[in-house]
This record gives structure tokens, C-alpha cells and sequence, in this order.
């Protein structure tokens, strides 16, 4: 289900506020996915220990090509390992990151995202620098 609190708030956004918020909106277990570069750099988050605790599970996409230690950081975030689902995904060679990138420069995104994902990117303005008029 869809839901606006990064949208409703004011950023910067990050992702141990956005888990309390939905948690307090929807009150149902929340895993949170994630790929397995950011399990790699968790500890560099906004309040990782914070993160690991509201969530109820986390679901990492492992890529082979991806290195991480995860008894290195289940001893500095206690209870993350507890917590981690590690799951397969089809590769895709474009990331979050890049396809807001291209947005905000008014690329086409239309052959990583389905066409009613871009049309709701467009009419709300997401990931734009300035509202575009």
C-alpha cells in the first residue's frame, strides 16, 4: 500500500524516522529492503542501531559482487542479524539513485519503471530540484 510520509515532510529523510512513522501509521510488521551495498554501509545511516531496532525484518538483495561483513555488524548493531532475510532479485543495471538522477534532469526513465510509476514521478514532481511549470 502506498503511503506519503517522505512525501508530507519536510527532508532531509532518513530511513529510521520514515520506519517510526510508518509504524505508527500502519502498527503491522514492517520489513524494510533493501540491497546488500546498503547492508554494506549501514553503519554510515542516520541512527543505524535505531533503524534495526523499529524494524521488524530486513530483506537484502545479496549481489555476489557485494562485500560486506555482517558478524562485523551484527556486533556493532546488535540484533541485526536476527533480523536480516537475505533474498534473490533480478539484476537491473540502473539504480534508486540513478533513476532520480535522471528525473531531476528530465530524462526518461520509462525503460526501468512501468508507465503508471513515471506518470505519478511526473504529476507530483518527485525528485526535482524545483517544481517544474
Amino acid at each position: 500500500r502506498f503511503s506519503s510520509v517522505d512525501i508530507d515532510r519536510p527532508p532531509p529523510h532518513y530511513a529510521y524516522e520514515t520506519m517510526e512513522l510508518l509504524k505508527s501509521e500502519i502498527g503491522d510488521e514492517l520489513i524494510y529492503l533493501m540491497g546488500s551495498d546498503s547492508l554494506r554501509d549501514l553503519l554510515t545511516w542516520e541512527k543505524p542501531e535505531r533503524f534495526v531496532s523499529i524494524c521488524d525484518g530486513i530483506g537484502v538483495m545479496d549481489r555476489a559482487y557485494v562485500l560486506y561483513d555482517l558478524d562485523r555488524l551484527d556486533h556493532l548493531l546488535p540484533g541485526l542479524r536476527d533480523k536480516v532475510s537475505f533474498f534473490e532479485a533480478p539484476m537491473m543495471d540502473i539504480s534508486g539513485r540513478t533513476i532520480r538522477e535522471r528525473v531531476r534532469y528530465g530524462e526518461s526513465i520509462s525503460e526501468w519503471v512501468r508507465p503508471e510509476i513515471e506518470g505519478y514521478i511526473q504529476e507530483h514532481q518527485l525528485y526535482r530540484a524545483a517544481p517544474v511549470e
